[in-house]
């Protein structure tokens, strides 16, 4: 049955309060009864542990199950602390989202969300990742209440560990990695275990989250692990790919932080033991100052390949899918520069970018997906982006380049691989509505995270928000409760949504915007082609050349600035000089004109399947 949706007065705030409880495997958890907006209330069960505080042996290891504890009770008025993370930057983050929170290693909690509808069936249930870099996830910040409202289902958002606490390794089993990847798992099993106490159904688990958590959620789609913990995923503005994403090297991580802190690097179980006597407040120090970025691993088990292409092979879990992004996705290049208040930042602003500002940020970007000062690469990146944008200019192109790349071709691909194999149903959404909130100049329009705010429900906090937002936010997240109810978006109602699904053929796109929502075919197909087809191949033929080291800038000149994993997780990049490029330019053009011309022939003259089938044997 799907839900329909009418629009009551939801704008508002959030108020309290009527005890209820319900045992768990975690003990009786102790909550409040909260009326959300003026018509509406919602359980809130808050704090509530799912595996053992991750403290001293078990810092850095996989994360252990609760002993039982049904005879106890748990007060579960309160958000339990997130788990250690930087500091955020509180001047690039919504209003709607509150950075001041709490820290703790004992921080293995999450929140329930119960409507309190009337509904005497069982509810699907939707899990919320947070995660914007694999440095930064606090549940608290995103509250459960209006979503699990308008989507009747009962919402759970989850605190795991990031940075160096979730993803330090030695590829041993004293830090084997990736362990706040395995606590989401864990938070997963747990819902999987109690949540029809709660009213959920157990069968109807969607995992959904934005940048980084939907970049774990596709590595949870990939991996060759067969425990069925999900049966639907709504995977936002992320896909985990390259080495923005993977630690290529994360032994010269690991070590370079156990040298700020005086352990020894020698043997691993010296290192971790070390490791684990720092205090928690002194190892989030160090892991700031080092500059590095601790991120998920290849570990042979959870992690085998890049779900990109564990999906391309159909080695992936069958799953019914919704792939989110957002209009302008470059914002995030954009937030990093205003950070930094970088020169660049203000040439954009002012539209005075110069060629030469083009070159060299496309130059450092391309690192972090392991592409080293190959300039043939960059020219042909930037060739490409001139003539898809050469009416809109400079600043068009780089924000253009910038979203292709590391978010929005991506996601595109993603779709079309599990749309090839058919193991479940695809449905692609772009978010296309700017909020009249919104902080970003107006070139930016809809930019990366604006979905979130609506489909969560976030921005119904704010009471003078305009009536056609309420419907939109209220729209996008009934359309998530019918997939998680049965796997089709669509509304029917007073505001009737036809969201078709997403196929090899159609490859139509539903367009949230304030106004008329429709499906369009993605305009997507030359972005795919370039970043999947063409670059790939570049790299494979490309010259392995030298390039000598560039000469230091002073920071007020010519300083250039790249992010990894997140637009809060920023550092200051070596410089570029004015490098000599040892390339044959008769021999490159020749390379460029022939991968461009296979991948266009490939392209039209190739079913799409046929196309995979080639690439691969390349």
């Amino acid at each position: 049955m799907r839900v329909a949706i009418t629009l009551l007065c939801l704008v508002g705030t959030l108020s309290a309060h009527r005890p209820t409880s319900v045992q768990t495997s975690s003990g009786l958890v102790v909550g409040f009864r909260v009326k959300a907006g003026h018509h509406h209330h919602v359980n809130h069960f808050l704090g509530v542990p799912y595996a053992k505080p991750p403290v001293g042996a078990l810092r850095f290891a996989p994360p252990q199950p609760l002993d039982d504890a049904a005879s106890g009770e748990l007060d579960a008025s309160r958000h339990g602390p997130s788990c250690f993370q930087p500091a955020h930057l509180k001047e690039l983050m919504s209003s709607f989202l509150d950075t001041d929170s709490e820290m703790s290693e004992d921080c293995l909690t999450l929140n329930v969300y119960v409507p309190d509808s009337g509904d005497t069936g069982r509810l699907p249930v939707i899990v919320w990742l947070p995660g914007e870099g694999f440095d930064y996830a606090i549940a608290r910040q995103f509250d459960g209440s209006y979503l699990a409202v308008h989507s009747n289902a009962i919402v759970v958002t989850v605190n795991y560990r990031v940075s160096s606490f979730g993803f330090l390794t030695t590829l041993t089993p004293d830090a084997p990695g990736n362990v706040g990847l395995h606590d989401q798992r864990m938070a997963l099993r747990w819902v999987k275990k109690n949540i029809a106490r709660f009213g959920g159904n157990p069968d109807k688990v969607t995992v959904m989250g934005r940048f980084t958590g939907s970049m774990s959620i596709s590595i949870h789609v990939a991996t060759p692990i067969k425990e069925k913990l999900f049966e639907k995923a709504v995977m936002q503005s992320g896909i985990a790919v390259g080495d923005y994403v993977f630690d290529s090297n994360p032994l010269n991580t690991t070590d370079k932080l156990a040298s700020a802190l005086g352990c020894p690097t020698d043997y691993s179980v010296d290192m971790v033991t070390c490791l684990r006597d720092v205090p928690a407040p002194e190892l989030l120090r160090a892991t700031t100052r080092i500059g590095k970025f601790f991120k998920p691993v290849m570990d042979g088990t959870l992690v085998v390949e890049e779900p990109l292409e564990a999906v391309k092979k159909g080695r992936h879990q069958a799953v019914d899918v919704i792939i989110g992004t957002n209009q302008n996705e470059g914002s995030l290049c954009f937030l990093t520069l205003q950070y930094l208040k970088s020169h660049f930042f203000e040439r954009l602003i002012q539209n005075r970018l110069t060629t030469q500002d083009v070159a060299d940020m496309v130059q450092f970007h391309l690192r972090d997906f392991n592409v080293r000062d190959d300039d043939v690469l960059s020219k042909l990146v930037q060739h490409e982006y001139h003539y898809q944008h050469i009416r809109e200019g400079l600043r068009a192109q780089y924000v253009q380049f910038c979203g292709d790349m590391y978010v929005a071709s991506h996601a595109e691909q993603m779709a079309r691989l599990l749309a090839h194999h058919k193991k479940g149903s695809v449905y692609v959404y772009q978010f296309s509505h700017r909020p009249s909130f919104s902080k970003q100049p107006d070139f930016i329009g809809a930019a990366h995270g604006d979905d979130v705010l609506f489909a969560m429900g976030l921005v119904l906090k704010q009471r003078d928000l305009p009536k056609s937002e309420a419907t939109l936010s209220i729209k996008l997240g009934a359309s998530i409760g019918n997939f998680a109810l049965n796997s089709d978006p669509s509304i029917v109602g007073a505001h009737d949504l036809e969201w078709p699904e997403y196929t090899e053929e159609n490859q139509l796109v539903m367009h949230f915007t304030s106004g008329h929502c429709a499906a369009r075919r993605s305009v997507l197909g030359r972005a795919v082609a370039f970043w999947h087809d063409i670059v790939p191949l570049m790299k494979i033929t490309r010259a392995v050349v030298e390039v000598p080291a560039a000469e230091p800038l002073s920071m007020s000149s010519s300083q250039v600035f790249v992010f990894e994993s997140s637009p809060h997780s920023v550092r200051a990049s070596e410089p570029m000089g004015q490098s000599t490029v040892y390339v044959v330019v008769a021999l490159a053009a020749c390379n460029v004109l022939l991968l461009i011309v296979s991948a266009i022939s490939i392209t039209k003259v190739r079913s799409t399947q046929h196309r995979y089938e080639t690439l691969e044997k390349l």
